[in-house]
């Protein structure tokens, strides 16, 4: 089908003409190609019914979808820019070659094996778990962890965990599904890379107690200079990590240390000795 210049609009009007009342559903059929000379396909909303759209061929053409409950599905090959608003929904499962912007209130899904050729944009809700944009070189971040000067010679282990499920080298230093544990001696620092920007991080480490610490938590700034790189710097004791520390609880160490023998209850006193 090929639908010459103007505006080609599915909504409620439509529906009513094939005998269908609140939920219009529409489908482009694997290997079917509609194009668009010129024109815009509109999906909307009337008079509070929604329109859903699927495509499983191919549309050559610009998509805007509007209006709560209605739906633009693409399981085939969009040719187009796709405009989401007033609470409509745009769910990629295949490629859209081309931008997609999404107004407040709107949503797109860009699932996992998915590509949207242009950026994805607008102060509406996107998740991507395939790729966006990838003619564009995406923005990057380095994480520098600095092990400061602290009054030892010993090294100490950390644990570096991503909030991205990243599995590589990074400046050099290997991950395994976004955890890395590495070696830090006194005054070093390690330089990761061209990780992921605006994604968490944590810091941690493993056989020393922390006496000095700086953004050991976070979230890592997008390298829009070359001296932008988010900086964690800490100071630890190798060898002192308080014994059976629960994760998140506090632990609070007064007065003079005791020390408890095998089998021995702790304030039993042993006979014979002081």
């Amino acid at each position: 089908m090929t639908l010459s210049a103007g505006e080609f609009s599915l909504g409620a009007e439509a529906a009513e003409v094939i005998g269908r009342t609140t939920i219009s559903s529409y489908n482009i059929p694997t290997g079917t190609s509609l194009t668009l000379n010129n024109a815009s396909l509109n999906v909307v909303t009337n008079s509070g019914d929604p329109t859903i759209l699927t495509n499983n061929g191919t549309l050559n053409g610009n998509v805007a979808v509007s209006g709560t409950g209605t739906k633009l599905t693409n399981y085939g090959t969009l040719n187009g820019s796709v405009t989401a608003s007033n609470g409509a929904v745009v769910t990629n499962h295949n490629t859209i070659d081309g931008s997609v912007k999404v107004g407040s209130g709107s949503t797109l899904t860009n699932n996992a094996g998915a590509t949207i050729t242009g950026p994805a944009y607008g102060s509406g809700t996107i998740a991507n778990h395939g790729v966006i944009d990838p003619k564009v070189e995406p923005i990057t971040s380095d994480l520098v962890v600095t092990r400061q000067y602290d009054g030892s010679s010993q090294p100490v282990q950390i644990r570096v965990t991503l909030g991205r499920i990243l599995t590589g080298s990074y400046g050099g230093h290997y991950f395994d599904h976004g955890v890395g544990v590495f070696t830090l001696q006194p005054g070093q620092s390690l330089y990761f890379h061209d990780l992921p920007a605006n994604m968490t991080y944590d810091v941690a480490v493993l056989d020393g107690l922390v006496t000095a610490e700086s953004n050991m938590s976070g979230t890592t700034l997008p390298n829009l200079t070359n001296s932008m790189y988010t900086n964690v710097t800490f100071a630890a004791l190798p060898g002192v990590t308080p014994p059976d520390v629960v994760p998140g609880e506090e632990v609070i160490i007064e007065g003079e240390e005791e020390i408890i023998t095998p089998g021995e209850e702790e304030g039993d006193v042993q006979e014979g000795t002081e």
